[in-house]
């Protein structure tokens, strides 16, 4: 194995590590269940329109922030919103 092969499989179990680090947060998320049975319990819509614009500036300045692609944080916090829903509907 080659020096930049063995460089490119550290690389990669970085990357796995922060996959798994990722999906472990995702599942963090999972908080959005109470407040899925308190906006039930208070006959609240799932959907808070002004609370998920929120979310998404919010994302979008981090991204900026991070020199990420705004657009593409944008499509991740809007799938990571629509997650939630799907929770809270549950």
């Amino acid at each position: 194995m080659t020096t930049n092969q063995r460089k490119i499989k550290f690389l990669r179990k970085k990357l796995d590590k922060i996959t798994e680090e990722l999906i472990e947060l995702i599942a963090k998320k999972n908080i959005v269940l109470e407040i899925g049975n308190i906006k039930k319990e208070e006959k609240m819509s799932i959907v808070d329109s002004q609370r998920e614009k929120e979310e998404i500036e919010k994302a979008k300045i981090l991204a900026k922030k991070f020199k990420l692609n705004q657009t593409t944080i944008e499509k991740i916090t809007k799938i990571l919103i629509q997650y939630g829903r799907e929770l809270q509907k549950k």
